[in-house]
């Protein structure tokens, strides 16, 4: 991964140095060979089953954006002499298509890279860039059966807005205000925080095991009518 514009670089809680930019096309063969390097559990999580590799067009979706719209930010870790090694995380969000104040985010982060605090880094970085372009909410499907969900959601993030589509929730989250940055540690958010676990929560993928090839197709079925729904009349509240 290799790029003129870089947004920050952190030291990492195991002592790594990782460097956050924008991912470019010339970062295509870098993705491939880190989707490579997912286990198949990691996998299963963020794309809701198997998945032999990126396609064409995924590739395409995560290095031709236009920095408003449509960004994706990769973490590649660093040498001592500040050359890149190897990608680590990618996170990236869309706009709806009618609602440019509104995007859909995801973050994926190499097993290998879990726990260290890189996925805090990046989805930051993320909100700082949403923000600036005039995203206020990023909107999250799940799985919700139960309604388990949707209840924790409306006891702990008051301010979301949820909606929903036979088996699948649609939670609209406001974005964090995002305090100073402090060297390398996270700017954190005014509160307590919990907005941080919510999105490594959304991000790992809330949906029971037996049941991801159910919630491939619904969701999938259900992205279209939420985007629908954005272009013509407001879904009805949960």
């Amino acid at each position: 991964m290799t790029g003129p514009m870089v947004l920050g670089e952190h030291t990492l809680r195991d002592g790594r140095r990782v460097r956050i930019r924008p991912l470019g096309p010339e970062d295509a063969r870098t993705l491939q060979d880190g989707f490579a390097r997912l286990s198949s559990e990691s996998r299963r999580r963020r794309f809701f089953g198997p998945k032999a590799r990126l396609s064409d067009g995924e590739v395409r979706f995560l290095t031709e954006c236009d920095g408003q719209r449509r960004v994706a930010l990769g973490a590649v870790r660093i040498d001592d002499d500040g050359w890149e090694c190897e990608g680590l995380a990618v996170a990236r969000y869309a706009c709806l298509p009618d609602r440019p104040d509104i995007a859909e985010p995801a973050v994926t982060v190499l097993d290998g890279a879990q726990g260290v605090g890189l996925g805090r880094i990046l989805s930051e970085h993320l909100i700082r860039t949403a923000s600036a372009n005039g995203v206020k909410s990023f909107r999250s499907l799940l799985t919700d059966e139960h309604e388990w969900l949707r209840d924790r959601i409306r006891r702990n993030y008051p301010d979301a807005q949820l909606t929903r589509r036979g088996q699948v929730l649609g939670a609209d989250f406001p974005l964090p205000a995002l305090a100073p940055r402090n060297g390398d540690e996270p700017g954190g958010e005014e509160g307590d925080g919990r907005f941080w676990s919510l999105l490594r929560w959304v991000a790992q993928g809330t949906v029971r095991a037996e049941r991801t090839g159910t919630f491939r197709r619904v969701a999938g079925r259900v992205r279209q009518r939420f985007s629908r729904g954005s272009r013509s009349e407001a879904s009805p509240p949960v």
